[in-house]
């Protein structure tokens, strides 16, 4: 349901594109719809004559997707014959949290900075994008020539950086931060409020991501300036930085020293960058136990085509396996 408002986006901005509001009520959506339809008109944008060049497909999904979604997202890539050539046995759908859990493997340990010293280690990739917040625990152990990669836990929250932004917005709005523009049907009044919100929440993720200290002021287009102790006052968003440091993670790891069990937290996703969120969690393990992956916005697609190769590749110095393959949804 929190791609919902993705799609309504994109429908405005392409017309021509998905015609869901037209096929069935919006409140009549189900969510192997919405996948159905999103993958269908997402992979006909692609340049023509492309599709047939595809005989192997890796695909990624938030840890929010249920095992009818999955089901639906393969079943529509493969029986409405996207790709001609593309088999059943070569497409590869992987969790987004694990696909970073092998890019992190290969970016750091083939980089020369191993295990830091230890047998095994045991990390928390931290996905937050715009819409969902996905975790995987995984276990990091030597075994002989081999690199055991052990996924033990996954946890899909359908929190993301958009939902913090609107909440953010909001509060600011509520304590007249700035003037809001008034209710209104009109086409223009609501492009008004959504550009001027569009470029609130830009301006304040810009300059909250530049610096690991978030005390500096950010002085908003009407001349009043915010910094972190202007949030202190906000319930709900004290209430979801709870919820996705604290909370989440105890959860994920299940055991009551939870924290000295966490090696690493690896950061990956734009909402990670949302300071707040990572001053939390670096007051609950320490600032040396955290890692952000770079680049961000590319880290899930080229982990997933990792994670495809370590499955395939007999020779691989890794080998991955998972405890539970069901993730729980928060």
């Amino acid at each position: 349901r929190s791609e919902l408002p993705m799609i309504e986006t994109y429908m405005q901005r392409f017309p021509q594109g998905i015609q869901l509001g037209e096929l069935m009520d919006w409140d009549e959506i189900k969510p192997n719809d919405i996948i159905e339809y999103t993958y269908k008109d997402v992979f006909s944008r692609m340049p023509e004559g492309s599709t047939e060049n595809v005989y192997n497909l890796v695909v990624t999904y938030p840890n929010t997707y249920t095992p009818l979604l999955i089901e639906t997202l393969c079943d529509t890539i493969i029986q409405k014959n996207i790709f001609p050539n593309l088999k059943q046995q070569n497409l590869y759908a992987i969790p987004e949290s694990d696909a970073v859990v092998a890019y992190y493997v290969n970016e750091s340990i083939i980089n020369g900075e191993g295990l830091e010293g230890k047998e095994c280690q045991t990390i928390v990739i931290y996905d937050m994008g715009a819409g969902t917040l996905d975790l995987s625990l995984a276990k990091l152990e030597k075994k002989g020539d081999k690199l055991d990669i052990c996924i033990e836990k996954r946890i899909g929250v359908p929190i993301g950086g958009a939902y913090i932004s609107e909440v953010i917005y909001d509060f600011l709005e509520s304590e007249q931060f700035f003037e809001s523009i008034p209710d209104s049907d009109t086409d223009d009044t609501k492009k008004q409020k959504l550009n001027l919100r569009r470029e609130f929440v830009e301006t304040l993720k810009c300059n909250w991501e530049k610096e690991y200290n978030y005390e500096e002021n950010t002085v908003l287009a009407t001349g009043k300036t915010i910094n972190a102790d202007t949030f202190k006052t906000s319930d709900e968003l004290n209430a979801i930085l709870s919820l996705c440091t604290n909370d989440i993670l105890g959860y994920l790891v299940g055991k009551k020293d939870w924290k000295d069990s966490i090696d690493k937290v690896v950061f990956s996703g734009r909402g990670s960058k949302f300071i707040p969120i990572r001053k939390r969690i670096e007051e609950i393990i320490g600032h040396e136990k955290l890692f952000s992956v770079e680049p961000l916005k590319t880290c899930v697609a080229i982990g997933a085509i990792q994670y495809q190769r370590i499955i395939k590749d007999d020779n691989s110095p890794f080998s991955i396996k998972h405890l539970n393959t069901h993730q729980n949804i928060g």
